[in-house]
Formats: structure tokens, C-alpha cells, sequence
């Protein structure tokens, strides 16, 4: 398929300001086929009017109430929320974008290529560096974990195999990857209807050890 629905999920919880800007930098996507779905946790309208105000911005939208906030603990609201976004996705390939995380215009359009040119469909997750900004949208720096290997050798890109981005993650004692607004990933290979997977430990249905 020469472009694959992605679907971009936005799980938000209040600070409609910060979803504003969010779900902007979803929407100027440069990739034609996007579908956007926001799944709403908030304890008012804030942000349900926010997303009203992008209704006819002639991208694929759709707004749902899911009402988690009433579960006490916070990582739970926020797991159930992202499971919630997931039973609607329709997106052969799936971006959950946090509420207060920007993307860049380019970002699904670049990602998504080095997907398709994969022919044996052994890419499960594409990932990037990430610029930190603060409230006001200041740059404050840059995260590139793999720069630190020196292994792009001059390049822009570099694939690199499971077993060596484990390797990576132990000697960085830290999140190599980056987090879940920085990747996209194959939906086959993140969430499984028949059985419903997901979760933060698990990925192609085997759960991470604690």
C-alpha cells in the first residue's frame, strides 16, 4: 500500500493550552493519510472545546469521552485511556502522541518510509531524536541517545537489530528508544485485538521482567 493509514492517538487529561498546540502539530501533518483520535480523561470541557474549534480543518478526526478519570491512580487512568485509543484506532501503523508533546510536520511522512521500504517486514518500531522545550516552546536540548555509540558513521539514519538496541539500553541504564510520542510503531506489533495486549511491559506479547 503506498500510504497506509496512520493512526495518531492523543490520550489528554486537562491542560487544554498544551493540547491546543498538540493537536495543531498533528493536524499539519505533511502525510496524506492520518486519522487523529483524542481520547478525553478531562474533569471539564476544556479540552472537548478545543478540539471542536478543529472540526472542519478538513483532517480525518474524531473525539472521544472515555471518563477515566475517576480511577484513583493516576498510571492507571493513563493506561486505560491508551487502551481506549487503541480499540478505535483503525491506522495499519500507530503514533500515541501525549498531550503536551509536539511533532514535527514531517515526522509520520519520514517515519513511515523506512517501513514500506522494509520488504520483509521485520521493522517494528521507527525512532528519532527529540529536541526538550519548555512551557513557552523554548529550546532547551537535545536527546540523541545513539550519538553517544557513535554509530551513524555519517549517516542520517542507521537500522539497528533488537539484540543491539537491548545491549544500548543496558550500558545507557536509561530510555533508548524514547518515549511513546517519539516512535512510531506497527500496530500488529503493539496492541492485538483478539486478545487485547497492551501494556508498558509488554511488546509482541511478552511481558518484561520486574
Amino acid at each position: 500500500m503506498k500510504n497506509p493509514l496512520v493512526s495518531i492517538l492523543i490520550p489528554t487529561y486537562n491542560q487544554p493550552e498544551f493540547f491546543r498546540q498538540t493537536l495543531q502539530s498533528a493536524i499539519v501533518q505533511d502525510y496524506p493519510n492520518i486519522e487523529i483520535i483524542v481520547s478525553d480523561d478531562s474533569t471539564d470541557d476544556r479540552v472537548k472545546n478545543v478540539f471542536e474549534s478543529y472540526k472542519k480543518c478538513g483532517r480525518n478526526l474524531k473525539y472521544i469521552k472515555h471518563g477515566g478519570y475517576t480511577v484513583e491512580s493516576a498510571g492507571e487512568r493513563s493506561l486505560l485511556n491508551m487502551e481506549n485509543l487503541l480499540k478505535h484506532a483503525r491506522g495499519e501503523f500507530i503514533n500515541i502522541l501525549f498531550h503536551d508533546d509536539l511533532i514535527y510536520p514531517i515526522k509520520i511522512s519520514t517515519m513511515i518510509k523506512y517501513f514500506l521500504s522494509d520488504n520483509s517486514d521485520q521493522v517494528a518500531v521507527v525512532s528519532s531524536a527529540r529536541n526538550v522545550i519548555d512551557i513557552n516552546g523554548q529550546f532547551l536540548k537535545n536527546e540523541d541517545y545513539i550519538d553517544q555509540f557513535n554509530l551513524y558513521n555519517g549517516k542520517d539514519s542507521i537500522f539497528i537489530n533488537g539484540e543491539e538496541v537491548g545491549r544500548m539500553i543496558l550500558l545507557l541504564c536509561g530510555n533508548f528508544i524514547g518515549e511513546l510520542s517519539t516512535a512510531l510503531i506497527r500496530r500488529e506489533d503493539f496492541y492485538r485485538d483478539y486478545v487485547k495486549i497492551f501494556s508498558p511491559g509488554y511488546f509482541l506479547g511478552v511481558k518484561e521482567a520486574k
